[in-house]
């Protein structure tokens, strides 16, 4: 069974990736997937240096990605044509790295679940959920910004009310790390009896929303 988890800038994605990780589930990341697959020299960073005219390479040979960030919030057509490119090389990875694992279920940690459309190949879409002044707070802190480039990059993502339209499972996190993982592990009993069901009948049998 595939969870795909999705959620905002600064809204805990890794946190309670790390929860479901630390409960004996496979975590499959997207960024790292995407770090893995934009190596020095590999050829997804060799065809973004191709489409990009800035250069994007570091002495090193590696992805300037500060670079590509500031790109991306500048330039809305030129982040249209990073995913075109990223997207369908991250997403084969993803899923090829998801037929391997050996977990009772899968955790697919990716913030562009929605917005690439892989939110269509897995069982069940989990949103974790953070109020914009707690993600403004966690960006300044994380990245020593001001609120105005805090707000910046918040705005540049979808918006939260369209990413939770697709969610079967909604974890608020406004509060601590001791509750986020609690959360994890009542979802943890939830999709391990769901994957269970799932084994027994020979088909995934999806329930309602919850929210936690």
């Amino acid at each position: 069974m595939l969870v795909g988890l999705t959620g905002g800038i600064a809204s805990g994605k890794s946190s309670l990736a790390d929860a479901f990780s630390k409960l004996g589930i496979e975590v499959i990341s997207a960024d790292a997937v995407a770090s893995e697959l934009m190596r020095p020299n590999s050829s997804l960073l060799v065809d973004l240096q191709t489409h990009f005219d800035e250069s994007l390479i570091n002495p090193d040979g590696s992805l300037d990605r500060n670079k590509l960030r500031q790109i991306i919030f500048d330039q809305p057509k030129k982040r249209k044509l990073l995913d075109s490119i990223t997207h369908p090389a991250i997403g084969a990875r993803i899923f090829q790295l998801a037929e391997l694992a050996e977990s009772a279920y899968v955790i697919l940690e990716i913030p562009l679940l929605i917005e690439s459309g892989m939110h269509n190949q897995v069982d069940r879409v989990l949103v974790i959920h953070a109020d914009e002044d707690t993600q403004i707070d966690r960006i300044i802190k994380r990245d020593h910004c001001s609120r105005e480039q805090a707000l910046q990059i918040i705005h540049s993502q979808a918006k939260s009310s369209e990413r939770l339209k697709f969610a079967d499972d909604i974890v608020n996190n406004n509060a601590g790390l001791q509750q986020l993982r609690n959360k994890a592990r009542f979802l943890h009993h939830k999709y391990l009896q769901m994957a269970n069901n799932a084994d027994s009948f020979g088909k995934f049998s999806a329930s309602g929303l919850e929210l936690i």
